[in-house]
C-alpha cells in the first residue's frame, strides 16, 4: 500500500524528471536555434565570396576582350571611332558561349576582311596574353570588394 509520504515522494521524483527533460530539450532548442544562424551565416557569406568572384571574372574578361581589341585595332590602323566600336563590338561577341573562342572568331573575321595576315593562333596567344595583363589592372583598381553588399557577414 502507497503512504502519502510514498505518492509525495513519487511525484517530486517524476517532476523532477519531467524538469530535467525540459532542461535538456530547451538546450537542445537553444543549440540548435544556434547552429541555424550558424549555417546562415556561412551560406550568407559562401554567397557573397561567390558573387564577388563571379563579378571579379566578368570584369576580367571585359577587360581582357578590351585590350585584345585595342591590340587588333591598332594592327588594323583603325580610327578612334572605329576602335570604339569595335571594342564595344567584341566585347559583346564574348557574351556569345563559354571561353574565348567566340572573340578569336570576331577578331579573325575583322583581320580577314581587312586582308591583315593574322591566323587564330596568334589571337589566342595575344589573348592568353592579354588575360594576365586585365587581371592585374582589375586586382590594382579594385583592391577591396565590389558593391556596398559585401560586407561583413552578419552585419
Amino acid at each position: 500500500m502507497c503512504t502519502s509520504d510514498d505518492y509525495i515522494l513519487r511525484e517530486a521524483v517524476a517532476k523532477r524528471r519531467h524538469d530535467s527533460y525540459s532542461v535538456a530539450s530547451k538546450q537542445s532548442l537553444e543549440v540548435n536555434i544556434i547552429m541555424s544562424d550558424i549555417f546562415k551565416m556561412r551560406e550568407a557569406g559562401e554567397e557573397a565570396r561567390y558573387k564577388l568572384d563571379s563579378e571579379k571574372t566578368f570584369k576580367i574578361q571585359a577587360r581582357r576582350d578590351k585590350l585584345v581589341a585595342l591590340w587588333a585595332a591598332e594592327k588594323l590602323g583603325m580610327t578612334q571611332t572605329e576602335t570604339e566600336v569595335f571594342i564595344k563590338e567584341v566585347v559583346a561577341s564574348d557574351m556569345e558561349e563559354p571561353g574565348y573562342e567566340d572573340v578569336v572568331r570576331k577578331v579573325s573575321s575583322t583581320f580577314s576582311e581587312r586582308g591583315a595576315d593574322i591566323d587564330a593562333d596568334e589571337i589566342r596567344q595575344e589573348i592568353i596574353r592579354l588575360q594576365s595583363v586585365a587581371q592585374e589592372e582589375i586586382m590594382s583598381d579594385y583592391p577591396k570588394p565590389l558593391g556596398g553588399d559585401h560586407g561583413r557577414v552578419g552585419d
